[in-house]
């Protein structure tokens, strides 16, 4: 059967399907067989991948790097709850790469990774660099560094006790 002779419900299922990859598993090693593939000499299906979901990834920073050097088409990147707490393999200022290899990012969703992201106010420096991207982040409250506070929808949102006004100082 020709590709052309197939239904259009189905051709779009087929493209949808080819250009968003989620990389989440319990043990963690799609995401590793993923790298390998997408990072072997020649191959070109990272092109085509528009949404990548690396939530919970346990990939070093450099092979994050080297993923999205093969997947510059990305326009969706979601890193939610991404840590890293070792030394080898470490990238500098990966918020900074991120940003100069995906030119066609629109959407960047790093929730609960502030422990890894935020060194240096990282988040808020890409934040004042790409007013066109759409971000959602987190960040350790400044008041109270136990909570969290949200961005989204291009400001930053008080912690729950901040919010309530329980906050003493």
């Amino acid at each position: 059967m020709e590709i052309n002779s197939l239904p259009i419900e189905l051709l779009e299922k087929i493209i949808k399907s080819a250009s968003e990859v989620d990389l989440y598993s319990h043990s963690h090693r799609k995401e590793f067989r993923m790298y390998k593939h997408l990072t072997i000499l020649g191959t070109v299906c990272g092109k085509y991948i528009q949404k990548l979901k690396m939530d919970e990834a346990r990939l070093w920073p450099i092979c994050i790097v080297k993923i999205l050097r093969a997947c510059p088409n990305i326009q969706e990147l979601s890193m939610a709850s991404y840590h890293y707490y070792d030394e080898r393999g470490d990238v500098r200022d990966l918020l900074s790469n991120i940003s100069h290899l995906l030119p066609n990012l629109q959407k960047l969703d790093i929730r609960f990774s502030q422990d890894y992201f935020d060194k240096n106010n990282s988040i808020e420096k890409l934040i004042e660099s790409n007013k066109n991207l759409q971000i959602t982040a987190t960040r350790r409250c400044k008041k109270n560094n136990n909570y969290i506070e949200h961005y989204q929808d291009r400001k930053w949102l008080d912690c729950r006790i901040c919010k309530t006004g329980r906050y003493s100082e």
